[in-house]
């Protein structure tokens, strides 16, 4: 959760600093993927177990997100001539 949040503050200042025009979906995306991931997370210290539902959300996040939107940014960016 510590490595999510902090590499989300990266992306989205890069987002800001570059005027990156998805920025707002993409911010969201990021609070909804945190919102989903604390909730797992109270479940889970609270004794209860980690439904198969957080399997399909991960798989989601990983292909939807950093598969398309993630990529989406990069290809922004390197068009502007960052790596």
């Amino acid at each position: 959760m510590h490595y999510t949040v902090n590499h989300f503050g990266f992306e989205e200042k890069l987002m800001e600093k570059h005027r990156y025009p998805d920025r707002e979906a993409h911010l969201a995306a990021h609070h909804k993927l945190i919102e989903e991931v604390s909730k797992f997370k109270r479940q889970y210290e609270s004794g209860a177990t980690i439904p198969i539902e957080l399997m399909g959300f991960i798989r989601d996040w990983l292909v939807n997100h950093i598969l398309k939107v993630d990529k989406a940014l990069a290809r922004d960016l390197k068009s502007r001539g960052l790596s």
